[in-house]
């Protein structure tokens, strides 16, 4: 048992691809929940979430991710580490990597779309958002996403959105996601619900020479 965990544990699932030079990540969080108490083996955890998301089938993330980006942005690989309450080495998986879809001219890889992720809860503690760029010319359209791309993040979140059912190897317990926090992880949040919004974004960290 390299990586044991407990109830409550948080695993991290980041999506990492290249574009224009620069890498940008799309970071994914669930939590065991329902286990009883003791430890588990958090790599047949992993295990049983890759075989959910990552195993390279057309409905898993990186092949969702590469769907709906420009063949300018590469999906390198996708992360799983153990973040809290223990933080471990994380595990890399290349599987379902490759250029994106679509072969119109690239945009800059400040360009986004957005999703706003809803727990049960109001205010900032309850909601999440989350950043899709590696984006196309015509995913735009006078400062809105298009219904194909609403589409392609659509199917992301979604994805992401699901239950994983680990009860067999986790005491019960299985993954849900969770809107993360970072500064006290026992106020993290189960989210239920999202709305893609219709407003392309410009992400500020992302754009070449700020701070200089």
């Amino acid at each position: 048992m390299a990586r044991p965990v407990i109830q409550n544990a948080v695993l991290e699932v980041a999506s990492e691809m290249s574009v224009q030079g620069q890498t940008l990540l799309n970071i994914w969080h669930y939590q065991l929940i329902g286990a009883t108490p003791g430890t588990y083996d958090g790599d047949d955890i992993v295990t049983a979430v890759i075989a959910e998301i990552g195993t390279g089938a057309a409905d898993d993330l990186a092949l969702l991710m590469r769907a709906y980006t420009n063949e300018a942005c590469d999906y390198v690989r996708t992360k799983y580490q153990w973040v809290w309450p223990t933080r471990y080495a994380p595990v890399f998986s290349g599987v379902g990597a490759g250029p994106g879809t679509n072969v119109a001219q690239p945009l800059p890889a400040n360009v986004a779309g957005v999703a706003t992720l809803q727990s049960t809860l109001a205010g900032p503690a309850g909601r999440g958002r989350k950043h899709f760029g590696g984006l196309s010319v015509d995913d735009i359209d006078a400062g809105s996403i298009t219904m194909a791309l609403a589409g392609g993040i659509e199917n992301v979140c979604q994805l992401m959105g699901q239950t994983i059912i680990t009860g067999g190897i986790a005491g019960g317990g299985n993954m849900l996601p969770i809107i993360y926090h970072r500064d006290v992880p026992t106020l993290s949040q189960i989210w239920d619900s999202f709305v893609v919004r219709m407003t392309s974004r410009v992400m500020r960290r992302r754009t070449v020479g700020v701070g200089i």
